[in-house]
């Protein structure tokens, strides 16, 4: 068992020396190598710091843990929302901006009794943030970040927006996540994410993208609200049988899923076919017969690129989807001939 003396040194008592080893700073060998005497309080082993992205086995210093933990949370860094976001550079291009001190204590200033209105939002309270992203004055984007108001216009004084504590050096605006805007005509309940990289507050552009949308300008797919057991019922498309003729009419009017069986070689007409309708077309060829499709003018999509009409199976059905685009009748072959 290891014995702890007063002065701070540990003697363990059933450990042997290796043949060979090398005793390091604050361990001292005695008995012959009977034993090791370990001062807790003696030196320490220090190592230069691996470069980041080093994944070998090496024991790491706490230098590199300390960057690598600091990074690691960084990576998820939520970012704090915003009131509103502009929408054009014409938001920010009357306001005069002024660098401070690398970025930090930068201002946006306005003109004396003019309040701001951004995206609809008027900003009437010191503190309220602000995401700059459409600015222009050169250097183009540099101006960009998020703001707080710190000077609320008066009768003597131009509203003065600063950059904001937590976004106003480039490890901060490198590592915030996607920025949450809470009011706007156009913005409200979006999110805004840097797609550049900043090193130098004032001179590198801010470019920003938009990482969500607001979520009431998504399609409703589910309308109805369902409530206790429900029974989904499955339903069937008639199959419409096209009577033979010469110049027999395919009119999607009759049903989405139409057949004919060709009593001789024939020339359809479609003239009632409207835009945005569509029909699965199945063509038994009869006795070897042929269809002509001069009067309907079928734009064909082929696999392989072969922008002509499909022939026709010997056996069982041909089967074609039309479907119609503002003037042009387009078609392909569905089953194979």
């Amino acid at each position: 068992m290891p014995a702890v003396t007063n002065d701070g040194a540990v003697t363990v008592t059933s450990a042997a020396v290796p043949a060979g080893a090398v005793l390091k700073a604050g361990i001292a060998e005695t008995n012959a190598g009977a034993m090791y005497i370990v001062d807790v309080n003696g030196p320490q082993t220090t190592a230069t710091t691996q470069p980041p992205g080093d994944n070998s086995t090496k024991i790491s210093t706490t230098a590199f843990v300390t960057t690598a933990v600091a990074n690691a949370i960084a990576g998820v860094n939520p970012a704090v929302a915003v009131l509103a976001a502009t929408t054009a550079a014409g938001d920010t291009s009357g306001l005069t901006y002024v660098n401070g001190a690398a970025g930090i204590g930068a201002t946006l200033t306005g003109a004396v009794n003019t309040a701001v209105t951004i995206d609809g939002v008027a900003f009437t309270a010191v503190g309220q943030r602000l995401l700059v992203k459409n600015d222009t004055q050169s250097p183009a984007g540099a101006f960009n970040g998020v703001y707080a108001m710190s000077v609320l216009q008066t009768i003597a004084l131009a509203p003065v927006f600063v950059r904001a504590s937590d976004y106003n050096q480039p490890s901060d605006i490198n590592n915030t996540g996607a920025i949450p805007v809470v009011s706007g005509t156009a913005n409200a309940l979006t999110s805004w994410l840097l797609t550049s990289a900043v090193t130098t507050i004032g001179t590198d552009a801010l470019t920003y993208a938009k990482f969500s949308v607001n979520p009431s300008g998504v399609a409703t797919l589910w309308a109805n609200t369902f409530t206790g057991n429900q029974k989904f019922v499955e339903t069937t498309d008639t199959v419409y049988g096209i009577t033979d003729g010469a110049a027999f009419e395919i009119d999607p009017t009759n049903g989405n899923i139409q057949t004919i069986t060709l009593g001789a070689s024939r020339t359809p007409a479609a003239t009632n076919f409207a835009a945005g309708q569509c029909i699965l077309l199945g063509i038994d060829d009869g006795t070897a017969y042929a269809i002509t499709w001069t009067s309907v003018a079928v734009t064909w999509i082929i696999s392989g690129g072969t922008a002509t009409a499909p022939a026709l199976a010997t056996t069982g059905y041909t089967w074609i989807l039309l479907w119609k685009v503002g003037s042009t009748i387009y078609g392909t072959l569905v089953g194979s001939p």
